[in-house]
């Protein structure tokens, strides 16, 4: 469990949105609330529009006329205090969900959640990251339309309108707007791939996630952040993918052509001695015979297990149980 963006009813305290309309800005106990004044579309009239944002942890609020509206926030971040540890339990999440609604009551009365607009699910996957990316190179998701963006040995994303599927390594700093850094590569200490499973509508959190209103079955999005991976086709794991050719190999066994039409094995050996061709040959069909197919929900329990990888503020890693934390 990661972020979640949801539909929050209730209104600001009064106190609260005196002092904003008259001065526009708030701040109290870590919070920071702003007021703007908007133009309805087609002359509709101006709103009173606000934002307030919580810093630590974040959450982001936004609504208009004193109502609230809409709750950005990262759930991992709000129970343990960094979005690395994970949420690992439904008594959890529920702590989480509570631990948010306090936090919202400070500077608002009448509070409840309506309904989830964006869910993201992550899970930390005990594995080598760069040879789990190299057997991923080239897949598709039937979700998705886009082809994957791979960032350079970082990570690599598919992105499309109603989902988005991240790989990544934790321990990295993001730097990007994308989220993922361009001047780290995964080191040899890394031991984990983070994969995060995002649905950005309603419609689609209904669809995947099967949300109801007002609540979360952490048991439900295990099941079905599993199973939106599962759909994921296989992929072909190498082991010897940082050679020239192991890579001649990879390009020939996903058709990845040459702007001129030639595959990557014909562009090569164009030109070279009919001896060279077959001894170059020879060497990338041995390389493929030792290639392995490849699922990365093979790498994912059905269920959730008892012991979770998590990853901390300094980028270490740690295996922590499933039981429930003590109670704020």
């Amino acid at each position: 469990m990661d972020t979640i963006k949801v539909v929050m009813k209730g209104v600001l305290k009064s106190m609260i949105m005196e002092i904003v309309q008259k001065f526009q800005v708030f701040r109290l106990n870590g919070w920071t609330v702003e007021m703007s004044i908007q133009t309805g579309s087609l002359g509709s009239g101006a709103m009173t529009c606000f934002t307030a944002i919580h810093r630590d942890p974040f959450i982001r609020i936004t609504g208009r006329d004193g109502k609230l509206n809409r709750v950005t926030c990262h759930l991992p971040e709000i129970l343990h205090g960094y979005n690395g540890v994970q949420i690992k339990s439904q008594r959890e999440l529920d702590q989480a969900l509570a631990i948010l609604l306090l936090i919202v009551a400070e500077i608002a009365d009448n509070i409840f959640l309506e309904n989830f607009l964006r869910i993201d699910f992550a899970f930390n996957i005990p594995c080598d990251p760069g040879q789990t990316l190299n057997a991923l190179k080239g897949v598709r998701h039937p979700l998705i339309r886009k082809t994957a963006t791979s960032y350079q040995n970082n990570g690599m994303q598919l992105k499309g309108v109603n989902y988005t599927l991240s790989l990544y390594s934790k321990s990295h700093r993001r730097t990007d707007k994308s989220g993922f850094p361009h001047d780290r590569h995964f080191s040899p200490g890394d031991n984990h791939l983070r994969v995060e499973v995002q649905a950005k509508t309603k419609a689609a959190v209904r669809k995947l996630f099967d949300a109801p209103y007002r609540t979360l079955d952490f048991a439900t999005l295990w099941a079905s952040a599993r199973k939106f991976i599962a759909m994921l086709p296989a992929g072909t794991r190498s082991g010897d993918p940082c050679t020239l050719f192991a890579a001649l190999a990879l390009l020939e066994q996903n058709n990845i052509r040459h702007p001129n039409g030639l595959t990557a094995i014909e562009w090569w050996m164009a030109g070279k001695e009919p001896e060279t061709i077959r001894k170059e040959l020879r060497k990338i069909r041995a390389i493929q015979h030792t290639w392995s197919p490849f699922s990365l929900v093979d790498l994912i329990p059905e269920t959730p297990p008892v012991d979770f990888l998590d990853v901390l503020r300094d980028g270490s890693t740690r295996m922590a149980s499933a039981n429930p934390s003590p109670t704020p």
